[in-house]
């Protein structure tokens, strides 16, 4: 489930047992009222964003970076490649 906008908490109320993807443009991943939600929640996150998110406690272990690298020259098609930042 994708959880963008305004209306997130209501959203998040009603799902459970799901994976939540949060983009960075949603400035209510830095609040603390959302690190309250996501405590008592039985989801799992995955949040893309460049923010240090201190309201939230997270394993080093999972946190991901995002490399891209053209496969083909002269081609527009781009290709990325999880890697992981620590650990």
């Amino acid at each position: 489930m994708l959880l963008h906008g305004g209306d997130w908490k209501q959203r998040l109320s009603y799902t459970h047992n799901s994976i939540v993807f949060i983009d960075e443009c949603n400035d209510f991943i830095r609040r603390e009222e959302f690190a309250s939600e996501v405590k008592r929640s039985d989801n799992y996150f995955v949040l893309v964003t460049r923010d240090d998110l201190p309201n939230l406690s997270y394993s080093v272990e999972e946190i991901y970076g995002i490399r891209m690298s053209k496969q083909y020259a002269g081609l527009k098609k781009t290709y990325n490649e999880f890697y992981q930042i620590y650990g």
